[in-house]
């Protein structure tokens, strides 16, 4: 009885500290609530989905991590092009709505559709862009990750160990098909029809796009991207610099080519073990922890990349990184 009565306050503070955690830092949504959510998107804004606009040919950023307060600090901006071969005054923007995204450079226009709730919006040019044109587009997204995550599991944003992509908080163009609900009972309870499936071959006109949708083809792809000074930084391209400020590590990466509209940034405490094959630098980033397999893993890729040099075509890049990210 004694021994239940002191252990009483304990279970009391750490079930007020989960529920602020959850609850208050990180505003827990239930899974049926997020459901509704993409329902009413896929009903409300699915019309739109094969809305003409320009495309994404070109990006830039700054990305600063901050690991010890779960923050993100996006500088960017893209290049659009119309590549539609006809007039196009429709701006569909979607944005994640749990950022906080600014538009720093928007050319004069109408608001259609502003859905704060979602982060959806679609603004009519005053000036249509003609078939050709590029258009320059500048944004801010201010990202914090307080709390605990919804289901348990690490967040994006980690003390040690940060993984996210540009479809979490870089602004999208046009509808996201990605947001709607998969699962066939959800769908039924909220009266939506089957869910969408992958295009037949035959489909001339889902040959439009890539496999990432109507934002973009292939892009263009610089960034510069700085983390606290006991971590390292990493997004996709060829270290062109990196240098120390304020306690913090800076490094600019960029693609030689073009590139898929998909790209990740890292940043963690990684140990680096190097390799090479004819010159070509191998690097495995890794938790000092878990070296077990690591020179293994040099040898793998030295022998992949003679078989598959002999066998398909040369290797088409200078490097090859291998990353340990969270699990």
């Amino acid at each position: 009885g004694v021994a239940l009565a002191v252990s009483v306050p304990g279970f009391a503070a750490t079930g007020g500290w989960i529920f602020y955690n959850t609850n208050t830092l990180a505003k827990y949504e239930p899974a049926n609530v997020a459901m509704d959510k993409q329902a009413a998107y896929e009903k409300n804004y699915r019309k739109y989905k094969d809305l003409p606009h320009a495309k994404v040919a070109d990006v830039r950023a700054d990305v600063d991590i901050y690991p010890d307060e779960r923050r993100l600090a996006i500088r960017g901006s893209y290049v659009l092009e119309n590549r539609t071969g006809k007039p196009v005054d429709s701006l569909p923007l979607q944005v994640n709505p749990d950022a906080a995204t600014t538009w720093t450079k928007l050319p004069p226009h109408q608001v259609l559709v502003s859905d704060k709730e979602a982060g959806f919006s679609i603004l009519k040019l005053a000036q249509p862009m003609q078939p050709g044109e590029r258009l320059p587009l500048s944004f801010t997204v201010d990202v914090r990750r307080p709390g605990f995550s919804n289901g348990g599991s690490p967040d994006t944003i980690n003390l040690n160990g940060t993984f996210f992509n540009n479809r979490q908080f870089f602004p999208q163009l046009g509808y996201q098909s990605d947001a709607e609900l998969r699962d066939r009972n959800e769908r039924r309870k909220r009266g939506l029809g089957e869910p969408e499936r992958m295009p037949k071959l035959e489909d001339q006109a889902a040959r439009r796009n890539s496999m990432f949708g109507a934002e973009a083809d292939w892009i263009s792809f610089e960034t510069t991207v700085s983390t606290s000074g006991n971590q390292t930084a990493l997004a996709p391209g060829y270290l062109q610099k990196s240098w120390k400020a304020n306690g913090r590590n800076y490094y600019q990466y960029k693609m030689d080519q073009k590139m898929m509209p998909f790209f990740a940034y890292l940043s963690a405490d990684w140990q680096v073990k190097k390799g090479d094959w004819k010159g070509i630098p191998i690097e495995v980033y890794h938790d000092r922890k878990h070296a077990y397999n690591v020179d293994r893993m040099i040898m793998a890729t030295r022998k992949s990349l003679d078989y598959f040099s002999a066998q398909f075509t040369p290797y088409q890049h200078r490097q090859v990184r291998i990353l340990e990210v969270p699990n």
